[in-house]
């Protein structure tokens, strides 16, 4: 489900908003069960088979954290318990990543490994991967591991920084999760400046990188097909490749940002990550 597909504008995000506002004025707690059913239905939209993937990998790293807190005054034991988490992890990110290539180098007949298929890349494997890694690293060293699981599972999947990030640290994001609306004000401006910013990205998405998207796509087919170009033609190509990359990235961010602001989360944005969000 992409941020600017009719699905997600028409249907699903308004479901969610609404959503979270009801369940914030019947018992606060109800709002971040709704954001994380909602997320995985959302992760679960594109491929419903890697979402045990998602929620297996979320769990075993909150008993990680767990653990690794309770014995963090035993520093050869939490260090133990660290390397393993992060190997457990990358293991998992090697397989879906590398495991085809690594049989191939090796020379095995991996015909009957994949059916004769490349496996198939989970979504956003590589961010709730290093993310929560980095929640682990950062549990050894001094801070204090997340209690409910709950809460934690939506620091992992929240949905609107699933797919392509951006990674953030566990004290950046869960207190926001914890604590709702305080007030009705509260409320009306962050859904104000959400969706102002979702509908900025929505515009850089519909209008400027899909708009340029042709001219790099025709380039980049003539040469496929082995057609000559010449170099006014292969500029305009490559230039509008760059801007359309670019704009896609930032259309998502700005999408991105947007959705989370209209639920009351506030993602840092770089260089202001230490300054107070506006």
């Amino acid at each position: 489900m992409l941020f600017n597909s009719y699905i997600f504008i028409l249907a699903f995000f308004p479901m969610v908003v609404v959503g979270a506002i009801i369940f914030t004025s019947i018992w606060p707690r109800l709002r971040a069960a709704w954001l994380l059913a909602c997320s995985l239905a959302f992760y679960g939209w594109w491929d419903l088979r890697f979402v045990p993937l998602l929620v297996g990998s979320i769990c075993i790293n909150f008993v990680f954290g767990l653990l690794i807190e309770r014995n963090r005054h035993r520093d050869r034991r939490a260090d133990m318990l660290l390397a393993l988490a992060v190997v457990a992890n990358l293991l998992v990110l090697a397989y879906y990543k590398y495991a085809l290539f690594i049989i191939d180098i090796i020379g095995i007949d991996a015909s009957g490994f994949t059916d004769g298929q490349s496996i198939l890349l989970p979504l956003g494997i590589s961010f709730f991967t290093f993310e929560q890694i980095g929640y682990l690293v950062d549990v050894r060293r001094s801070e204090r591991a997340e209690r409910g699981p709950v809460h934690y599972a939506l620091f992992v999947a929240f949905f609107p920084r699933l797919v392509a990030g951006p990674i953030l640290r566990a004290h950046e994001l869960l207190p926001q999760l914890v604590s709702p609306y305080s007030k009705s004000s509260q409320l009306y401006r962050d859904l104000s400046i959400g969706l102002t910013l979702f509908a900025i990205g929505l515009f850089k998405k519909a209008f400027l990188a899909d708009g340029i998207a042709p001219y790099a796509s025709a380039a980049f087919n003539a040469a496929a097909v082995g057609e000559d170009l010449d170099v006014v033609s292969a500029w305009i190509g490559v230039i509008s490749y760059a801007l359309q990359l670019y704009f896609d990235f930032s259309a998502y961010s700005d999408m991105a940002i947007g959705c989370a602001r209209c639920l009351g989360i506030k993602f840092p944005i770089l260089p202001l990550r230490n300054a107070q969000a506006g």
